[in-house]
């Protein structure tokens, strides 16, 4: 990742703390300077409300609610996956899909 993160207080973008901060109290919610340097690499604070809705969707999923939560990833994992990147349609009541990320990324290249 050559893209840097600035976390002095302030001056990380908006979306990004709203990002932070809606993600679930856990264990693996760690690593905030590199979840903000994939969020400035991913060009995501343009996308900033959609990223949070399909945040939002994936928290009521089954997958992170069962067990008390024993399956949420790490955000890291979440961001370097792309899990944002579904469609606003798909934010309905329909099932996650599960990919993985190679999966995805053949998905998003049209193989």
């Amino acid at each position: 990742m050559s893209e840097t993160f600035s976390l002095t207080p302030g001056t990380e973008p908006q979306g990004f703390e709203r990002f932070w901060a809606a993600w679930p109290k856990h264990p693996r919610k760690r690593a905030k300077s590199k979840c903000g340097a994939l969020w400035t690499q991913h060009h995501l604070e343009a996308k900033a409300e959609h990223v949070l809705a399909v945040l939002e969707r994936d928290k009521a999923s089954e997958m992170w609610t069962k067990q008390q939560g024993q399956f949420i990833p790490a955000p890291v994992v979440w961001l370097r996956g792309m899990r944002w990147q579904v469609e606003l349609a798909d934010l309905g009541e329909k099932p996650v899909e599960k990919l993985t990320a190679p999966e995805r990324i053949r998905r998003l290249k049209g193989s």
